[in-house]
């Protein structure tokens, strides 16, 4: 791992601060003094008031002694003023306030036309009450259109009483109008020690979007070396924006990235690309695209898009910049299309492919092109004796490379009876399924036309019971059953596109299938049992812990199987429970297990405890799945003092005696400046490569920062 080399920082800085910065003004308060003259009044003319006043000459006079002169507009406090009638003329030679909308200025003289809104001011302290800043100058000089130009100025927006950062600078120009203040010749000073000279500089003064250069990057991990990048924004309309993303890294070189967005009525997209010429360590080209699109046609017809291609398999693990890319296995190339008529019917259309990035998978576990996908879903819109019909209809073609592949056409008309009172449901389904395959490029032996009719009926019903406890809040018990019956059909000989095994869970226990698809429907005559309980506050109705345990029996061997999946046994299954507990406003427990009866041993189990209390954060958690995983992950993220926090992470795996990640750091907040420095070392690869590197993040606000966006921040927004 490389640390950071100054250098290279030190240009970080002046590439920053010698650009527009495109961010948001300062956060502190800056309080006006408690006697600042208060806007408001006449605003035909001018309000006067004076403990003495002295006519000198054609409508110049001298007023004296708490003069507060206002035009509704502006408003002037000090204890000598003169003031000329016939050319609206404001001059004062001592201490005084002057102020109008989002400007307060208290200086040692100035002078203003009243008419034309301009005027001098000498040795003043300001404050922009808009941008949250403030500053001190010698001269400061208001133009008619409203800019205001500081000379000999130290500008800030930390609090009055914190020197944290400040811009010393020969002069500023701030544009109220546009919302951009304009340094040169300034001077970077940090806890009033000089850090950095800028010829020439621009901030914000609001939170307008607006093209300049947004925040550099600067990191560094073991892969990849220094890795500095410095994106343009460009505000092309208020609906569709640019930006432009140079990236340096040391040890492969320049990669280019833009992102163009655009926002409609009822639609949004986004286009990325990104381009690395000659990677110093593969010499190869590689690239990443990206489109997506949703919105509505019409106000029935949506369309979605989502269409990612990369130059090579290892492009995330050596260029990616979110924590999670690094696991994709598969990139996403989707059109999908819904027409939905409310209470009626709805018609989808996908064409669907995938781009594999794990070069491990073997052919056929890599998933299937859906060129098209098209499904129908009715229903009837009332119901007779409590009963709804309804169809599901679905038609699929299959592609693949030198595997099977073929069309499935799939209906499923059904009866649906359900009847719901406040203390008891009852409902059942009556269906059928009949499912057809035309199939091309069948394995020897195998039919090219198969077909599949099978006959289903499911019954529910369940029982909602509560009380009131001592302490007087409600609770509930509500005890639930299942029952499901579907015939046997051999489907050894049907091709699996889209089926797989389903984690056995709460939800699955009241599932009509054990399995996910419908190239595998399985066989059932079984029983689900559950009873759930929970607690609700008396005074809020906020549920303080919910319990749910349940099982199901089979009556018959489920005899239908899948690749690596053998038949489901008679009897008992495991036990499933699901526990929730709220010990305090801050304090919550959650365990999710599955107990096997037979072997009185748990095969699956999740538990987490969580504190959460005003930014104060922590959680730990245990994973457990027999003979796979067992895991441990510990997180906390906990302010000292002040805005100084320490964050960490660490997450282990026990089985293998392993650390899957680590990651500590210390970050500081203020309202006008932040920190943050972290190391992080993690899996980085589908080869269970390490990564580890260093985040340094600095940012003053209301000016600019410098900071690494592609690892620090997401390590904890689990939060």
């Amino acid at each position: 791992m490389q640390g950071f080399r100054p250098p290279i920082l030190a240009a970080a800085w002046l590439v920053c601060w010698s650009v527009q910065a495109v961010a948001a003004p300062g956060q502190c308060v800056q309080p006006l003094p408690e006697d600042a003259p208060a806007l408001g009044g006449a605003t035909d003319g001018i309000q006067l008031d004076a403990d003495a006043a002295e006519l000198i000459r054609d409508g110049l006079s001298t007023l004296r002694g708490d003069v507060r002169l206002s035009d509704g507009r502006r408003a002037f406090q000090a204890e000598r003023l003169r003031f000329d009638t016939s050319r609206r003329l404001v001059e004062i030679d001592s201490r005084s306030q002057f102020r109008e909308e989002g400007l307060y200025v208290s200086s040692d003289g100035m002078r203003f036309d009243i008419d034309k809104g301009t005027g001098t001011f000498e040795q003043s302290q300001i404050v922009l009450s808009e941008a949250r800043a403030r500053a001190g100058a010698e001269r400061m000089v208001l133009s008619e259109a409203g800019t205001a130009t500081l000379s000999g100025v130290r500008y800030t927006t930390c609090a009055p009483d914190s020197r944290a950062w400040s811009l010393q600078a020969a002069e500023i120009e701030l544009d109220r109008a546009s919302g951009l203040g304009t340094a040169t010749h300034a001077r970077l000073r940090v806890f009033d020690v000089p850090v950095l000279y800028l010829p020439w500089l621009q901030f914000p003064l609001d939170n307008a979007r607006r093209t300049g250069w947004l925040y550099p990057s600067i990191g560094t991990s073991s892969r990849n070396g220094m890795d500095i990048s410095w994106p343009l924004y460009v505000n092309l309309a208020p609906n569709y924006d640019l930006q432009i993303d140079p990236r340096w890294l040391t040890r492969r070189g320049l990669q280019m990235g833009s992102t163009f967005r655009y926002l409609g009525e009822h639609r949004t997209a986004s286009l990325e690309y990104e381009y690395l010429g000659n990677d110093q360590r593969t010499d190869e080209d590689r690239a990443y695209g990206r489109l997506r699109h949703r919105g509505l046609i019409n106000d029935r017809l949506s369309l979605d898009i989502d269409y990612a291609e990369v130059s090579d398999s290892a492009y995330f693990d050596d260029l990616g910049s979110e924590l999670n890319e690094s696991a994709l296995t598969f990139l996403p190339r989707e059109l999908r299309m819904v027409y939905n008529a409310p209470a009626e019917y709805t018609a989808i259309m996908r064409i669907s492919s995938f781009q594999t990035l794990d070069p491990s998978l073997a052919r056929q576990e890599r998933p299937y092109r859906r060129l098209p996908q098209l499904r129908f879903i009715a229903t009837t819109p009332g119901r007779v004796l409590f009963t709804r019909a309804g169809l599901d209809a679905r038609y699929v073609n299959f592609d693949a490379d030198s595997l099977v592949e073929g069309q499935r056409y799939h209906l499923n008309p059904y009866l649906r009876t359900f009847v719901d009172r406040n203390g008891w449901f009852a409902g059942t389904r009556v269906e059928w399924r009949y499912t057809g395959y035309d199939l091309r490029n069948a394995e020897p032996g195998q039919p090219d036309h198969i077909t599949r009719s099978l006959p289903s009926i499911s019954a529910e019903t369940g029982l909602r019971f509560d009380r009131r406890t001592e302490g007087g809040n409600r609770q509930t018990l509500e005890p639930q059953l299942f029952y499901l019956h579907t015939p046997f059909r051999n489907q050894d000989r049907i091709p699996v596109f889209d089926s797989g095994e389903t984690d056995f869970d709460i939800i699955q226990l009241f599932a009509n299938n054990r399995f996910s698809g419908i190239d595998r429907i399985a066989d059932a005559n079984q029983l689900a049992a559950a009873v759930t309980s929970r607690l609700l506050d008396a005074d809020s109705g906020d549920v303080r812990w919910s319990a749910t345990i349940g099982q199901l029996v089979r009556f018959e061997r489920s005899r239908v199987t899948l690749d690596g999946i053998g038949a489901a046994p008679s009897g008992v299954t495991d036990v499933i429970t699901a526990f929730d507990y709220r010990l305090s406003r801050r304090i919550t427990a959650e365990i999710a297990t599955l107990w096997s009866p037979e072997n009185t041993q748990f095969n699956r189990t999740l538990s987490r405890l969580r504190f959460d209390d005003s930014g104060r954060r922590a959680s730990i958690a245990y994973r457990y799945r027999r003979d796979q995983l067992e895991q441990a992950d510990l997180q906390a993220r906990w302010p000292v003092v002040g805005g100084l926090a320490l964050t960490g992470r660490w997450r282990t795996s026990l089985r293998f005696e392993q650390s899957l990640e680590t990651l500590a750091g210390v970050s500081y907040d203020s309202c006008c400046w932040s920190a943050q420095l972290m190391y992080r070392r993690h899996i980085a690869t589908n080869d269970g490569e390490f990564d580890s590197g260093v985040l340094l993040q600095f940012q003053l606000k209301g000016l600019g920062g410098f900071g690494s966006s592609n690892g620090g921040r997401n390590a904890y927004s689990g939060f």
